[in-house]
């Protein structure tokens, strides 16, 4: 993930700079200059982490690191470096994608896995407001589409569309 850092204070990070985050399996999320210098490292190595993503939050002013391991989906403070949220379903699962964005007013995390699963967090309360199955698949790259609709792509070489209103999942021709 690359992203520039006008707005976010830290004091173990230069302040107004462009960073690059990067993680692979087995290792902590590193937090690498532009230019490629390793600054920090931070979570854990025991996370088995397949997808990095960053939100920020207006109200705090402040970014965090959406990490989607083989665990749960962790929010963590790029600040300070700790682990602030988790979200896990009873359901064990590879957590592929997620994002967090706001509806009507509530901040909602999203977040796919290997079995097809397509869940909607609500944030604030870190409880499962919906969550959604194609089975079959393993889900990647989701993305929202007019607040109503994710749009995922699928294991099975088809995409699936999930309708979050009328909780449906439709899929596209192989």
């Amino acid at each position: 993930v690359l992203f520039d850092n006008t707005d976010t204070q830290s004091e173990s990070l230069p302040e107004k700079s462009t960073y690059i985050l990067s993680s692979v399996p087995n290792e902590q999320i590193r937090i690498f200059s532009i230019t490629g210098e390793l600054l920090k490292s931070i979570g854990n190595k025991t996370d088995y982490t397949y997808y990095i993503n960053l939100y920020f939050d207006m109200k705090l002013n402040e970014y965090f690191i959406i990490n989607a391991n083989s665990i749960d989906v962790k929010i963590i403070s790029f600040k300070e470096g700790n682990t602030i949220k988790a979200f896990k379903d009873t359901v064990n699962a590879w957590h592929m994608s997620a994002f967090i964005c706001e509806i009507e007013k509530r901040t909602l995390l999203f977040e796919s896995d290997g079995n097809g699963y397509l869940r909607i967090w609500d944030y604030n309360t870190v409880s499962i407001y919906k969550k959604l199955h194609a089975p079959g698949c393993n889900l990647r790259g989701i993305l929202l589409w007019n607040q109503k609709f994710v749009i995922a792509a699928s294991s099975d070489k088809c995409f699936k569309i999930f309708n979050i209103d009328e909780e449906k999942v439709f899929s596209s021709p192989s």
